[in-house]
């Protein structure tokens, strides 16, 4: 049933975050988003990776290259 699957799927997600340190809470409605909206596995790839990878990349370019600062920490 969605009332467990949504709720389920945002813990799950948050859990993630807390655990790899990159907490984002408006990054919990993408578990709402895919699951209310029946979303493929296409979905998933597109927007939401390739967006992270965009997203990534340009955190590394700007932080290490404009602003001189180490990025990601090691």
């Amino acid at each position: 049933p969605i009332f467990i699957t949504i709720p389920l799927a945002v813990g799950i997600g948050i859990f993630f975050m807390i655990l790899l340190g990159v907490t984002h809470p408006p990054a919990g409605g993408n578990p709402i988003i895919v699951i209310i909206g029946s979303a493929s596995f296409d979905y998933i790839l597109s927007p939401i990776i390739i967006g992270s990878i965009i997203v990534l990349f340009f955190g590394v370019i700007l932080n290490r290259f404009i602003l001189k600062k180490e990025y990601p920490k090691k």
